[in-house]
Formats: C-alpha cells, structure tokens, sequence
C-alpha cells in the first residue's frame, strides 16, 4: 500500500511538469551557451557580444537544473500535490503583478526611492506576511541600497519624487 502511493506520487502532473520544463529550460540555456560562444565571448576586461547572453544561458542552466534534479528522485511529499489545489496558488502571483503595475505606474510622480520602498514593504508584508519590523528594514535597506548602486554608483537620473528623493 505504501508502494502504490509512492508510484502515484511520483507520477504526478506536478512532477512531469517539473521534469518537462526543466529539460526545456536546460536545452533553451544549452543553445543560449553555444549561439553566444559563436559571437564571442570577449575578455574579462572587454566582454564581446556574447558575454550576457552566455551568463543567461547559464543562469538558465543553473535555474532548470534546480527544478529538474529533484524530479529524478521517486518519493515526493503529499504536501507537494496539495500546493497545485486551488486558485490559491495564483495569489502570490497575481500580488506581485499588481504590485509591479503599482510600481510602473507610480515611479513617475512618487519617484524611485519611495517608490521602491512601498513595493518591497508590500511584498514583504502582505505577499511574505512577515513582521513590520523586518518589513521596515528590509524595505529602507533595499530602497538605499538602490538609491546608492543606480544614482551614486552608476549615475544613472532616478526619478524624483514632490519630496525630491
């Protein structure tokens, strides 16, 4: 009985989704790899055309393998099967596109700082459901962190919001 329960669980729609995209994702990085190793990679100093789309390949490659690998093994949890039940597991998903509408909408006229803050204070709060004091200084240290990587560091113009950060 056990046996039969293990088959079933490792035959899951979940389980060959994640099988079939990882193989995907792992033959797309394949290709990204081999079709910018033609253009050419160029130096560690002067990256030729190539370089970026090499590092996505690779990153993709990376990314699929972490899907695919735990496919190969046959036990799978039950709480794995109950993840896909439902409309529930568009609820995150959907927040996080109406939060990323609310940040394209907004950045013009609140600007990049406040801006960036009200988005990770959403996600953290209301998508994570995490604690305000965490929230808080998860959302000041990435709204800064990006202040100073984009406008200090870069010199890339932010936009600005009426309070001129």
């Amino acid at each position: 009985m056990i046996e039969d329960k293990e088959v079933q669980m490792s035959a899951s729609p979940l389980n060959r989704h994640d099988r079939l995209s990882g193989v995907i994702g792992l033959l797309i990085g394949l290709v990204f790899c081999i079709g910018s190793v033609s253009l050419g990679l160029g130096e560690v100093h002067q990256p030729g055309p190539g370089f970026l789309p090499f590092l996505v390949g690779v990153a993709l490659v990376c990314l699929s393998a972490i899907i695919f690998v735990p496919t190969l093994r046959k036990e799978k949890s039950v709480h794995r099967q109950e993840i896909g039940r439902g409309l529930r597991k568009y609820r995150k998903g959907g927040l996080i596109v109406l939060a990323l509408v609310f940040y394209n909408f907004c950045i013009g006229f609140l600007g990049f700082s406040l801006t960036t803050f009200l988005f990770v204070v959403f996600l953290i709060k209301i998508v994570e459901a995490q604690g305000w004091t965490r929230t808080l200084v998860t959302a000041l240290c990435s709204a800064a962190g990006f202040y100073f990587v984009f406008q200090s560091w870069l010199m890339l113009d932010l936009p600005t919001g009426p309070w001129g950060f």
